[in-house]
């Protein structure tokens, strides 16, 4: 529906991340770096000289490195729900509470994992005390394939 509202008067570009949807790259790199500059080359393919960005999640730090990196084409920014302004004890503070790595959770190796990663993901509701191990481990031997 946003799309929808905005494109009445923006010219309104959605890029799919590089790992992300249907996108892949063949190079190794898979830095945040990497998907900013991926970002810019391909409105600079597109003849677009000049964009404001609106980022979510993972893509405010991408939206972020576009900035710093592209300063000239990047006029205005818009960052939502991303950690990109977190101190570094604000994040000790989060790992500590917890009790173990955020990337031990992101790439959860077991459904014990992915239900502590619901239960930080998601006020409220503990949805994850509701999906039985059977479907947790074949979600988790899916995404390692």
């Amino acid at each position: 529906m946003q799309v929808r509202e905005l494109s009445r008067d923006f010219n309104v570009y959605i890029p799919d991340l590089v790992f992300f949807g249907e996108s892949y790259s063949l190079k190794p790199d898979r830095s945040v770096r990497f998907q900013a500059n991926c970002v810019c080359n391909g409105m600079k393919k597109m003849k677009v000289d000049k964009f404001s960005v609106y980022a979510i999640s993972y893509g405010g730090f991408v939206g972020y490195r576009m900035a710093e990196m592209h300063e000239d084409m990047v006029e205005k920014m818009v960052i939502v729900s991303s950690g990109i302004v977190c101190k570094y004890d604000r994040k000790v503070e989060h790992v500590e509470k917890i009790g173990r790595s955020v990337v031990d959770l992101l790439v959860a190796k077991t459904p014990e994992d992915l239900r502590m990663l619901c239960w930080i993901s998601i006020h409220k509701y503990d949805v994850g005390r509701w999906i039985p191990d059977c479907f947790l481990w074949g979600f988790i031997h899916v995404s390692v394939i």
